[in-house]
């Protein structure tokens, strides 16, 4: 029997109404999206600079953010199924870190190398670090539990993509605050906390999503 015949032979065993993984993730995420930019922003508050010097390095963050938020979760639609292939989803995953790279390469044409080290480290990296993955939290959560729809049989694969959209959502928020302008900066420990929370991801995927 063919996979997709299988799993409608068990669909149609069910006695409760199936709900799938996109249509769950369109339900949960934009609500858990916007939960966290207002108790983040409404705490901490927009950039002061946003619309003056802010806005190229702001539209960098948003950029990015975007990227893996739509890249993470469609692979996690994809990784959702039982026959899903993790090397098809590749594509979509490294959308984000090519958009950083580029934004990278231009900022040292343009800027110049000589004071890379200042701008890789800028002065607020550890804050970066630390408040990414809690603003990751909650969509985390959301995604997660809309995944357990699905029935993936690479669950931590799953759960690491969960984590790359949760934190795609985290870098949308936190762009607007963050006043770190160097692309290198963006790149290095936006990224870094993005890994952090897919690790957090993939442990809490084997877990959850287990079936």
């Amino acid at each position: 029997m063919k996979t997709d015949a299988f799993i409608q032979a068990l669909v149609q065993d069910l006695t409760t109404p199936v709900v799938p993984v996109a249509a769950s993730l369109k339900r949960v995420m934009p609500l858990a999206a916007v939960s966290t930019a207002i108790a983040f922003l409404v705490s901490a508050g927009l950039r002061p600079d946003l619309l003056a010097s802010g806005l190229k390095p702001t539209a960098i963050k948003v950029g990015l953010g975007l990227l893996l938020a739509v890249g993470g979760l469609l692979a996690a639609v994809r990784l959702a199924r039982p026959d899903a292939a993790i090397a098809r989803s590749a594509p979509l995953l490294l959308l984000g870190p090519a958009f950083a790279l580029m934004a990278v390469a231009a900022e040292l044409v343009t800027g110049g190398a000589g004071t890379w080290q200042s701008r890789l480290w800028g002065h607020s990296f550890l804050v970066c670090l630390m408040v990414l993955p809690l603003l990751a939290a909650l969509p985390l959560i959301a995604a997660l539990y809309a995944l357990r729809h699905g029935a993936s049989t690479h669950l931590e694969a799953v759960g690491a993509v969960a984590g790359l959209g949760a934190a795609g959502i985290a870098i949308v928020t936190y762009g607007l605050f963050c006043n770190e302008d160097s692309a290198l900066f963006i790149a290095t420990w936006y990224l870094l906390a993005t890994c952090i929370v897919c690790l957090i991801g993939a442990v809490a995927g084997r877990v959850v999503l287990r079936w």
